[in-house]
């Protein structure tokens, strides 16, 4: 059974998880020193690093495996991170990520 429940955890750290994977995509936040990191699904394994955005203290960026998102984090971004969920979920092309990004800049 795939899961995006807190019981899936323990059993992912023990090696006992389900490989099919988890209905959402991990995510984490940190407030640290005045600043706000976020990162959802993992980078583990990554082979592409992609700058979604950069402005002053402002830092978005996905990470990618193989053409796929594997995931996107941030310092500074607001709700930008979690609007990529989705496609990190769907394991999206990075030329999605990419396109989502230009579409951003452009509201």
């Amino acid at each position: 059974m795939r899961s995006s429940k807190a019981p899936s955890r323990p059993a992912t750290l023990l090696g006992t998880h389900d490989p099919g994977g988890f209905l959402s995509a991990p995510y984490f936040w940190s407030d640290q020193y005045g600043m706000r990191l976020q990162s959802v699904g993992s980078a583990a394994g990554y082979d592409e690093i992609e700058v979604l955005k950069k402005d002053g203290e402002k830092l978005l960026v996905a990470h990618g495996k193989a053409g796929r998102v594997v995931s996107v984090a941030g310092l500074h971004t607001g709700t930008a991170v979690m609007s990529y969920r989705r496609l990190v979920t769907e394991s999206a092309t990075m030329d999605a990520v990419r396109q989502q990004a230009r579409e951003a800049l452009t509201k």
